[in-house]
């Protein structure tokens, strides 16, 4: 899965009477009894909000992950406490909506900042990490030289090839032939076929593609040394494979456009780089030789900061302060 959608359903397997409803271009109309889902496309929207008011009364609290931006869901709901999770940067909501959320969760200090400057009130902001499995990612063995390192957050469209920072990481490839890049590529359409289409262009014998879903993301950790996020752009300030990897013991490289840089930096488990290839190349030279402080430090901060088992406690908390408040129905 992504990485919301995989926060979702971590959540939802905690609180077993929960349903997820979705809005997306990647779905006609889904429905998954099993995994309690729903989805649409957003042409479907319309009929859809019809129904919103009245499933939202079969529930305690409505919890939407989206950014602050974001109306399809806030806008429609308000008859039962709302918690907006806050996932990536983008454009302020309108103030009016944004009065109907009982509690914004930032998943990063510089979300929970960019919340209060919008307008919402600090004490209804909360900073809540997303989590990890920690038993199921484990720390293992560090892999024999070469040098490997893993990206794993493949663009969706050819200009995400830029946006996401992979030409930088062909870049890195060329620039440091000894240096192993495996890029994981997930099948999400014929845009993001037309993506990898430009990298394999390259025809780099130290760059590795890995196309389809992998079921078993921890082991292909273990087989790396480090995984990077380079983004150019503002994109999602926390990357899951970045956080994955901290708990496998992998230390990160990620770029000044990626929030959980702070964090890393502050504990000993990773670097930030500028967005430019000399850069990434540096910071790689500096992570490559002082690689044993780094990767001690990378499950110690996996703990402290990604713990799954400490996200949905904190979750727990929240649903049951904002049931004491009531809704505000704009």
């Amino acid at each position: 899965m992504v990485a919301v959608s995989k926060e979702v359903f971590q959540l939802m397997r905690h609180f077993p009477h929960s349903y997820a409803f979705g809005v997306s271009s990647h779905y006609r109309l889904t429905l998954s009894l099993g995994n309690r889902a729903f989805g649409v496309h957003p042409n479907l929207y319309p009929l859809f909000r019809r129904a919103i008011p009245f499933l939202e009364r079969r529930f305690d609290v409505s919890h939407v992950y989206t950014g602050l931006g974001d109306w399809h869901f806030l806008n429609a709901l308000g008859h039962r406490p709302i918690v907006l999770t806050v996932t990536q940067n983008g454009e302020s909501g309108h103030p009016v909506i944004l009065r109907k959320v009982a509690r914004v969760v930032a998943e990063t200090e510089q979300l929970a900042e960019r919340a209060v400057k919008a307008g919402v009130p600090r004490e209804r902001v909360t900073v809540v990490h997303p989590g990890v499995d920690l038993n199921v990612f484990r720390e293992s063995h560090v892999p024999p030289a070469p040098w490997k390192c893993l990206f794993a957050s493949s663009p969706e469209s050819p200009s995400e090839v830029y946006t996401k920072g992979v030409y930088l990481l062909l870049e890195l490839a060329r620039l440091e032939p000894e240096l192993q890049v495996t890029l994981v590529w997930r099948p999400f359409s014929k845009e993001s076929e037309k993506a990898l289409a430009l990298v394999r262009r390259h025809q780099l014998s130290n760059v590795h593609i890995l196309c389809g879903r992998i079921a078993q993301m921890h082991q292909l950790y273990g087989q790396h040394h480090f995984t990077i996020a380079p983004f150019v752009n503002v994109g999602k300030p926390c990357h899951n494979s970045v956080l994955e990897g901290l708990a496998c013991g992998r230390p990160a490289l990620v770029s000044k456009y990626v929030d959980v840089g702070g964090v890393l930096e502050r504990e000993g488990a990773g670097l930030t780089f500028a967005g430019a290839a000399h850069a990434l190349q540096e910071a790689y030279w500096r992570l490559r030789d002082s690689y044993p402080l780094f990767q001690a430090a990378a499950r110690p901060c996996a703990e402290k900061y990604f713990n799954l088992a400490r996200t949905v406690k904190r979750y727990s908390e929240i649903y049951e302060q904002v049931q004491a408040r009531p809704p505000v129905v704009a």
